[in-house]
């Protein structure tokens, strides 16, 4: 699963508004929802940004732990 996609799948599960996401970060809410989409490539300050506001570190992007389970 890509970075984007487990971003995506986080906000979604965990009921988090994109709006407060986008907001947060700064970001334009379209430009975000076409990073989450997969439409649009995830800067890397963005995503240390989404990252930060969503108390996500990178053991959460471990796919290695992900494909085995």
């Amino acid at each position: 699963m890509k970075a984007y996609q487990i971003i995506k799948n986080y906000i979604d599960e965990n009921g988090i508004k994109m709006s407060y996401v986008a907001d947060g970060i700064g970001m334009p809410r379209e430009l975000l929802r076409r990073s989450l989409d997969g439409t649009r490539a995830l800067k890397a300050d963005e995503f240390i940004k989404i990252c930060a506001i969503l108390s996500l570190d990178l053991t959460d992007f471990d796919t290695r732990e992900r494909a085995s389970a």
